[in-house]
């Protein structure tokens, strides 16, 4: 995916709160993050604009502490855009209406601060600990919703079949971005478990990238 997207300077991450601790929506509070060899600064500009937007978004960095889901993607998008700014957005439980609320507010507020030149990214893996093959079929449900950029249905079949999408909420909320800027369709970039990588498909976590495209 990272290498397939123009990574502008400004990227809002949306990511998972996987401990619950702090606000269910949160935007971190520092200046910048540390990557090995480098910091990323905050754009506090463009996180104000988010906030003024959702009245139950905050900021708090108890919900950023310890957590891994956001900080993963750093790394992947310094190295295509070294002078990179962000957005970090920790997000735990939200209804598809806050979703809605949450990344309508993100494609306008990118587009006041930023223009056209602007990124939202979703951090989430898909199913966890399945066999291989049950895994698949829970992978692909849920990868219908994302491709049919609909992100109520992401939500509800997430919760109807039981599938362990632990971002299903930033996915969510970057498809109701995605579709507020434009997006008209969907890319399935790849599809794989930690098993092709390991060899062990008894317990696998599913990982896709997919691209939002005008």
């Amino acid at each position: 995916v990272y290498a397939r997207a123009a990574v502008p300077r400004d990227v809002v991450v949306l990511a998972v709160n996987h401990a619950g601790h702090g606000d269910r929506a949160a935007v971190s509070g520092a200046g910048a993050w540390a990557i090995p060899g480098a910091e990323v600064p905050v754009n506090r500009a463009l996180a104000d604009a988010i906030r003024a937007r959702v009245p139950f978004l905050t900021v708090d960095d108890r919900a950023h502490a310890g957590e891994h889901s956001l900080e993963l993607q750093l790394p992947f998008l310094h190295a295509r855009r070294p002078d990179l700014r962000i957005v970090p957005i920790s997000l735990s439980w939200l209804d598809w209406a806050e979703c809605r609320t949450l990344g309508e507010a993100v494609a306008a507020a990118v587009g006041e601060v930023c223009g056209d030149d602007g990124l939202v990214v979703a951090s989430t893996d898909l199913s966890h600990y399945l066999p291989q093959s049950v895994a698949n079929i829970k992978d692909r449900r849920a990868l219908e919703c994302v491709l049919a950029l609909d992100g109520a249905a992401l939500l509800a079949r997430c919760d109807e079949e039981d599938i362990s999408m632990c971002g299903r909420v930033p996915t969510a909320a970057t498809i109701a971005a995605a579709r507020a800027r434009g997006a008209a369709r969907a890319e399935l970039v790849d599809y794989r478990t930690s098993g092709d990588v390991s060899g062990d498909f008894g317990a696998v976590v599913g990982y896709a990238g997919v691209l939002f495209l005008a």
